[in-house]
Order: C-alpha cells, then sequence, then structure tokens
C-alpha cells in the first residue's frame, strides 16, 4: 500500500503542477492583446499550448494508466499505445475540425492552410502528426513482437527515440529559419500557425 500512496501523491502533485503551469499560461495569453505584426511570431504560444493540453488529457496519460496497472501489471504495452493513439486522435480531431488543439486556442494561436490562411481539415490534421505517430506506434508494435528479456537488450530502443529526437530537432530548426514560423510538419501539410484574436 505504501507504493501506491506515493504513486498517487506524485500522480497528484504532477497534476497540481500541471494546473498551476496551465492556468498561468491561460492567464496570459487570455490578457495580451495580439498586434498584427505579430501574425506569425508563434514560438512561444506553441512553445506553453502543450502545458494546458496535458491537464486535458492527464485523466488518459496519468489517472487511466495507474488505475489499469493496479489490477493489470502487465498491461504496459497496451496501456502506453492506447494513450499514444488518444493524443493524437484529441490532436487530428481538434487540428482538423477546430483549427487547434484546446492549448492553441487558449494560447490564441491557429493552424491555417498556408496558401489562403483557411481553415484545415482532418486530412492535413493527420499529415501534420503522421512522422511521430508512425515512429512511436512502431517502436510500441516492436516491443510487443519482443520477448520479455529481449527489451533492455535491443538496440532498436535507442534509434527510435533517437529518429524522434532528430526530427523534433529538425522541426526547431525549419521554425526559426523561415519569416512565416512554419516547422517541417506545416511544410508536409501545407499548413501555417498565426496568431487568433479568439479564446
Amino acid at each position: 500500500w505504501a507504493k501506491k500512496i506515493m504513486q498517487i501523491t506524485q500522480i497528484l502533485i504532477n497534476l497540481a503542477i500541471g494546473l498551476l503551469v496551465a492556468g498561468l499560461v491561460y492567464n496570459h495569453y487570455r490578457k495580451r492583446e495580439i498586434h498584427r505584426g505579430e501574425r506569425y511570431s508563434t514560438f512561444w504560444p506553441r512553445f506553453w499550448a502543450p502545458s494546458i493540453d496535458s491537464v486535458i488529457l492527464w485523466p488518459v496519460s496519468s489517472l487511466l494508466p495507474f488505475m489499469i496497472f493496479s489490477i493489470f501489471p502487465s498491461a504496459l504495452n497496451a496501456v502506453s499505445i492506447f494513450v499514444t493513439l488518444t493524443y493524437y486522435a484529441y490532436s487530428i480531431y481538434f487540428h482538423g475540425t477546430k483549427g487547434g488543439t484546446v492549448g492553441k486556442l487558449k494560447c490564441k494561436i491557429k493552424v491555417v492552410s498556408a496558401k489562403e490562411e483557411k481553415k484545415i481539415g482532418l486530412k492535413e490534421a493527420f499529415i501534420r502528426d503522421s512522422i511521430p505517430l508512425t515512429l512511436s506506434l512502431a517502436l510500441y508494435i516492436y516491443i510487443l513482437f519482443l520477448e520479455p528479456g529481449e527489451v533492455s537488450d535491443s538496440r532498436y530502443l535507442t534509434i527510435v527515440p533517437a529518429i524522434y529526437g532528430l526530427w523534433f530537432l529538425a522541426e526547431i530548426i525549419t521554425m526559426l529559419t523561415n519569416e512565416k514560423r512554419r516547422a517541417l510538419h506545416d511544410f508536409l501539410a501545407g499548413t501555417v500557425v498565426v496568431r487568433s484574436r479568439s479564446l
């Protein structure tokens, strides 16, 4: 029981910290005026938006896994896949239907088509997330076919995170080296992130 109490305490502490950060971010952007010259200045809102999304997804990313592991300790892979799919389903759905996740919208940014700066659809939203989603699923599928003792010895477990890290680095470099701050996934999907006056 002591171990479970410690785990519950850690989960609640993480939630409290997440709520605090998300609250500060929301309050900052709620009060902030958006000026015309800032239309493509989206690095910091994009950086902080996931703090709000992480609170929204907390029941699925933290609470549900803890409850399942308490009953089925061997369900790690299945739960990891479910959490990953839930995150990307959330991201794709909200980008494709609302122009951004709740975090992005609360930080007054949205995703639009690069050419006409109009609303995007689920296709563009899927393309934006397709590379990290594919890498994540490839890793989990690979792990499913490993024997329990092979997991810690597998070189593939270091290769995929390394590829993901390189992808993330390429995203940042691309975003910081063009006028409209389009990341690599924006070029793939034909999208751009812009400041929005709406909350």
